[in-house]
C-alpha cells in the first residue's frame, strides 16, 4: 500500500514538469541597443528611391560637330518601369566658324550663335545590370522641342554686344544610345553619342538648319 501511495505521488510530481513547453534556444527578445533587420527593406527603399527621384544625370558637356555646350536631363514624374519622360534643356555655343561675319561702323565682327533648347524626350533601358556596389543600364533616349537662338556680335563691350543682339527662333531634337553607372542609389555619371539637330525658321546666314554626331559625358545627383 505504502507502494502504491509512493508511486502516486511521484507520478503528480511528473506531470507538471512534462506539460512545460520546451524553452528556445533562441532569445525571445533582441539584446538592447540591436533591432532586427528585413534583408527586402533595402531593395524597397531602393525601388521607391529610383521610382520616386526626378531629377537625373544634370549637368554633361555635350560635343557636337557643330557646338560645344552644357545641358542637363530632367525626369518628370519618375521612373515608371524601363522608361522615363524627361526634359533636357541648357546653354549650347554653335561652331563660330559656320557663322557669318558682321559688319559695324566699317569693322567686321565674328558672331556667335547661342541656342537654349527645351526638348521633351524619352528614355528607355534596354539593358540593366549590377557591377559590383553600382548599377549600370544601357539606354536609348530621344527629344524634340523649340530652340531658342541669340546672334551677337563678338568682341564687343558687353551693353553694346546686348543692344546688337538678334534673336531667332528654331526647333530640335536628339537621339542617343549610351551607359550609365549610378553609385550608393544618389550619384549618377553616363556616356552616350548619337546625333543632334537644330533648325531655324529664317537663315543666319546661309544657314538654316545646324546637326551632326553627338558626344555627351555627364555626372549628377538623383533629386528625391
Amino acid at each position: 500500500m505504502r507502494t502504491c501511495v509512493l508511486s502516486v505521488i511521484a507520478f503528480l510530481i511528473a506531470c507538471p514538469a512534462s506539460g512545460q513547453t520546451q524553452s528556445s534556444p533562441y532569445p525571445d527578445a533582441m539584446p538592447p541597443g540591436i533591432e532586427r533587420v528585413s534583408p527586402i527593406v533595402p531593395v524597397q527603399q531602393r525601388l521607391s528611391r529610383a521610382q520616386t527621384s526626378y531629377g537625373h544625370a544634370m549637368g554633361f558637356l555635350n560635343v557636337t560637330s557643330f557646338s560645344i555646350g552644357g545641358r542637363g536631363y530632367f525626369s518628370l514624374g519618375g521612373r515608371r518601369g524601363a522608361s522615363m519622360l524627361e526634359l533636357s534643356t541648357g546653354l549650347v555655343a554653335a561652331n563660330a566658324s559656320l557663322i557669318p561675319e558682321t559688319y559695324l561702323r566699317g569693322y567686321r565682327y565674328s558672331q556667335g550663335l547661342f541656342m537654349i533648347p527645351a526638348y521633351l524626350g524619352m528614355r528607355y533601358n534596354l539593358f540593366e545590370g549590377e557591377a559590383g556596389t553600382s548599377e549600370w543600364s544601357h539606354f536609348v533616349r530621344g527629344g524634340l522641342g523649340p530652340v531658342m537662338g541669340m546672334l551677337t556680335p563678338l568682341g564687343l563691350e558687353f551693353f553694346e554686344s546686348m543692344s546688337r543682339t538678334s534673336f531667332h527662333w528654331g526647333a530640335g531634337g536628339y537621339a542617343m544610345t549610351g551607359i550609365d553607372f549610378t553609385f550608393d542609389q544618389s550619384y549618377n555619371l553616363f556616356l552616350q553619342v548619337g546625333v543632334d539637330y537644330t533648325t531655324f525658321f529664317h537663315p543666319i546666314g546661309d544657314r538654316t538648319y545646324l546637326g551632326g554626331p553627338s558626344f555627351a559625358i555627364g555626372f549628377g545627383r538623383l533629386i528625391p
